[in-house]
């Protein structure tokens, strides 16, 4: 058997590659679903992608942002809405962490041996694999009282 011959596509074929990937390059959106509904409102799907953000006060190239020359253009209907909902945001309380059930007995461990010892239980590479340092044995050893004892007080 023979080389395989090259298919030679023409100058024409490879052109057209060329122009579509050029096409694709310069960054029309048009085809591509934007999710955000304040942004979909505001988009016009036959501009350019540069030119919609740039109209919308948002950046395109960075370094072209922070460059000194151009004007700092922040009020923008977009950026306006997205603050009035940062706004309408309320701060939702934050639940407290807890420690799992392998986390529980891995402190019940280092506590039988050492109990509050956290020097010498930090040093153990048997007892500690997961090598928590004195200061995470200390507030791991806080959480898993606290804990302990609130389980003491629901029995009762």
């Amino acid at each position: 058997m023979g080389k395989k011959a090259k298919v030679y596509l023409g100058r024409s074929v490879r052109a057209k590659a060329r122009k579509k990937q050029a096409r694709v390059a310069t960054g029309r959106l048009s085809k591509k679903e934007i999710c955000d509904p304040a942004l979909k409102q505001l988009w016009v799907p036959k501009q350019r992608a540069a030119a919609q953000l740039e109209r919308l006060g948002l950046a395109y190239d960075a370094n072209k942002c922070l460059s000194r020359d151009t004007p700092n253009n922040t009020e923008s209907q977009l950026i306006q809405y997205y603050e009035q909902q940062v706004s309408n945001l309320q701060q939702v309380p934050r639940q407290p962490k807890h420690l799992s059930q392998s986390e529980k007995l891995y402190m019940s461990n280092i506590v039988k041996k050492y109990g509050t010892d956290f020097q010498r239980a930090f040093r153990d590479r048997k007892l500690n694999y997961l090598q928590w340092t004195e200061t995470q044995l200390a507030k791991k050893y806080a959480k898993w009282l606290q804990e302990n004892n609130a389980a003491e007080e629901i029995e009762k």
